[in-house]
């Protein structure tokens, strides 16, 4: 699993965080080089942004996505 902090700007290195998986957006692919991968990123960042604006934190689960 690759996590994303979508819409954080920020130096995370040495800090604990917790991931929710919430579904899964592709299979795993080999690219054929760097800007493949780099497009390949940046649609599945919009494909997460699409599923999580549908969804709500539950606090009641430490914030995880329902």
């Amino acid at each position: 699993m690759e996590v994303h902090a979508l819409g954080f700007s920020g130096d995370l290195y040495g800090r604990s965080l917790r991931a929710h998986f919430v579904a899964r957006l592709r299979d795993e692919l080999k690219f054929d080089g760097i800007e493949p991968l780099r497009a390949a990123i940046d649609q599945d960042k919009l494909d997460a942004a699409q599923r999580l604006a549908t969804r709500k934190a539950d606090p009641d689960a430490g914030g995880a996505w329902h």
